[in-house]
């Protein structure tokens, strides 16, 4: 049997959902995780008995859906993880958790597990010290999930109890504002309190993360720092190993491979002459060197294919759509990584002629914290003048401080141009007039970066030579530990951009 992430609990409670007239869409709703999307089409095979093995399935009895219904929280989006658990069934069923504790003679209770690789206790709970059981959740998100057990002894694993009602009077809404700020990825979780033997256990449960590994975003009292990534090894939470981090980076890695291969198989039977790729977010059809901009109202009936109800049969058609799809001016997009402040570089010091001019200068001006690096030749090869590159900046995600320092760049009220003494300006003539200087040290190429700053206005001199010393100074700035350097020579190539292509 194909592997499944819905449960046979879910297919029940989908059945008899359907059966009591529930709109797909509505259904879909109270399905529907961070990891894991569920469409109208599966919840249609469901309710047909086509998907899986649900015709074996009979529906959830009235009683079990409607302590599921009135579990679930009522307000659609934002929170998310947070999802309020059932009561009937599931890891936070009343039978679930009773089952993990034993009493003792004394009439004590238990956790049988204690404190493994699935279970971590903690006596009390509260979101002052938030970070105590914040880096316990993505510990256990990193690896097979578990549970976290408020009012229960971490030594003796008996249950004491919680000394306050802080965990019972804590919305949904509170405890996943404090997960979502503290981690990238969010961890996955239901919460729920239990009465066991006469006193009140806290208990968070969370599913391992399928896109780990779960990383803090934030520095919470010293013992949650931003970068951490913890692990639940048997007994205790601690900052990952190598070999488990590359374990999960492994898993995820071969998930992204599965998932993209029907693609990949499907671009390479067309061949690239017959295929481009739709970013459905951006509304851009490409391949790599002409971009067409897809039509709103077209972009918007492609949605349905995702949020419609159809049938999941293999190589059938779910839906046509007929629109414009217009071949649009440049406009900048949000850059992510696909281009990198080196490339940006080693771009401008070859002078090559990129298939997307406009991508290297959104990166630019988007996706770096401001600091020196060339644009104008990237706006220059996509075909702009001073008018335009403007309106691209404007155009642009990035902060307004940001766009006013690009901004005065190009109205020259902010240059690269910086003067560093007499011995620079002699340097700088020897260098203009033909003589040649060996870069052999980071000295060397910091003497040259200053010297460059002050390349004069106008027609830029022995070009391709000062752009070839350029790029032996950035590469032996690499060697710098603290980076100064680096930014010494962006600076002076920067300075080589203005000269070079003043967007008049």
């Amino acid at each position: 049997m194909p592997r499944r992430s819905i449960t046979d609990y879910e297919i029940a409670l989908i059945k008899a959902l359907d059966a009591r007239g529930m709109r797909n869409k509505d259904i879909q709703f109270l399905f529907n995780r961070p990891d894991r999307a569920v469409n109208t089409g599966r919840i249609s095979t469901i309710a047909k008995g086509t998907y899986s093995n649900s015709a074996d399935i009979p529906a959830a009895a009235d009683a079990v859906l409607d302590v599921f219904l009135a579990s679930r929280s009522t307000t659609p989006g934002g929170a998310g993880p947070a999802r309020e658990a059932t009561a009937d069934d599931g890891p936070l069923a009343d039978g679930t958790i009773l089952r993990m504790f034993g009493e003792r003679a004394t009439g004590s209770r238990f956790l049988h597990a204690g404190e493994s690789d699935m279970h971590e206790c903690k006596k009390g709970f509260g979101f002052r010290h938030s970070h105590k059981w914040l880096r316990a959740m993505a510990a256990l998100a990193n690896n097979r999930g578990g549970y976290i057990l408020f009012g229960v002894d971490d030594e003796t694993h008996e249950i004491v109890g919680l000394d306050n009602d802080e965990f019972d009077k804590a919305d949904a809404a509170r405890f996943s504002e404090a997960v979502r700020s503290a981690f990238d990825p969010t961890p996955d979780f239901t919460h729920r309190s239990f009465d066991v033997g006469g006193k009140r256990v806290g208990v968070i449960h969370v599913r391992p993360h399928p896109g780990g590994p779960v990383i803090a975003r934030t520095t919470l009292d010293g013992d949650l720092r931003e970068g951490d990534i913890f692990y639940r090894y048997p007994g205790r939470s601690q900052r990952i190993k190598y070999s488990d981090l590359r374990a999960i980076l492994d898993r995820r890695d071969a998930a992204a491979r599965e998932q993209i291969l029907p693609m990949v198989e499907r671009l390479l039977a067309l061949g690239p002459k017959r295929a481009m790729i739709a970013d459905l977010t951006e509304g851009i059809l490409s391949d790599g060197r002409v971009s067409l901009h897809i039509d709103e109202k077209v972009l918007a009936g492609i949605a349905l294919i995702k949020e419609g109800e159809f049938d999941e049969v293999s190589g059938a058609p779910a839906l046509r759509l007929v629109g414009e799809v217009q071949v649009g001016a440049a406009q900048p997009a949000v850059f992510k990584g696909a281009i990198s402040r080196k490339d940006v570089l080693e771009a401008f010091l070859r002078q090559d002629d990129v298939r997307n001019p406009e991508g290297y200068f959104g990166f630019v001006v988007d996706g770096c914290a401001g600091e020196w690096l060339p644009f104008r030749m990237f706006a220059s090869k996509a075909g702009m003048d001073l008018s335009g590159a403007r309106s691209f900046i404007e155009a642009t995600t990035a902060p307004p401080r940001r766009k006013k320092l690009f901004l005065d760049s190009l109205e020259g009220k902010r240059s690269a141009f910086k003067r560093n003494g007499a011995w620079c300006d002699t340097l700088l003539a020897s260098i203009l007039a033909g003589a040649t200087f060996e870069v052999a040290s980071l000295a060397d190429a910091l003497d040259v970066g200053r010297c460059l700053q002050a390349h004069p206005d106008g027609p830029a001199e022995r070009a391709t030579e000062i752009l070839k010393l350029a790029a032996t100074c950035l590469t032996i700035c690499e060697s710098d530990p603290k980076g100064a350097a680096g930014s010494v020579v962006r600076r002076a190539i920067s300075r080589l951009d203005e000269i070079m292509y003043p967007l008049d």
